[in-house]
């Protein structure tokens, strides 16, 4: 089994889509290095947690993601 981490996957999702998307329908088309240079481990990995998440839930304290 191949372990894939996040950032990896999303550099091969721009590699694939550059060419079917963004070089066609993005103006101006940024570069396949630059798509793949806007992506790190510390580019917003995680998405915020609903505030009402952490509001209403009674069995655990839940910190937001950093950066949010």
């Amino acid at each position: 089994m191949t372990t894939i981490t996040a950032v990896q996957a999303m550099k091969d999702h721009y590699t694939i889509e550059y060419y079917n998307h963004y070089r066609l329908y993005v103006a101006p088309a940024p570069t396949l290095a630059e798509l793949h240079a806007n992506v790190s481990v510390n580019n917003r990995l995680l998405l915020p947690i609903p505030q009402r998440e952490i509001d209403t839930n009674t069995q655990l304290v839940i910190e937001q993601n950093t950066g949010y």
